[in-house]
């Protein structure tokens, strides 16, 4: 009886330090999508600052405000599929290197190896890829909007 009890003790306390080391995963990943995105943020804030004299030349030519927001909108959508082509490609090419590889490892209180497989959702990564794409497009309108409603003049004069 005493050894069923310890048995089912150790069987909760893993299934707690499994949920538990889950949920800081996922915490994890949040954490880096979230100051990934601040830094993108900040890139698109600096280039429109540095682009301001170029917008005010831009406009006193006749481009529209809309024409300002669509410039920074195409530059921020082929940043966005750049940057996210390349991490399905390092994603797809790490899958394919661990299986190349198989690699095993011994799990705790198990003494068969386990072969460590990598299981990839292509539903998840297509909406993850459409996601991110509409993210920075989010998250460059708002510079974009700003820089289009500058006064021309002040614009021009901007050093």
């Amino acid at each position: 009886m005493i050894a069923l009890a310890k048995i089912a003790s150790r069987n909760r306390r893993r299934a707690f330090f499994t949920a538990l080391a889950i949920s800081l995963g996922f915490a994890a990943v949040n954490l880096f999508g979230g100051f990934a995105e601040y830094m993108y943020s900040g890139s698109r804030e600096m280039a429109v600052i540095e682009r301001t004299r170029g917008i005010g030349t831009l406009r006193a030519l006749g481009l529209r405000r809309s024409g300002v927001t669509a410039l920074f909108a195409i530059e921020s959508f082929l940043l966005a599929l750049l940057g996210t082509l390349g991490g399905l490609i390092l994603t797809l090419s790490g899958s394919w290197i661990v299986d190349i590889i198989k690699p095993t490892w011994v799990p705790p209180a198990v003494t068969k190896r386990v072969p460590i497989m990598i299981n990839l959702s292509w539903d998840q990564m297509f909406f993850s890829f459409i996601f991110l794409i509409i993210l920075c497009l989010v998250a460059s309108l708002l510079p974009a909007r700003r820089a289009a409603r500058q006064n021309v003049v002040d614009a021009l004069g901007h050093v």
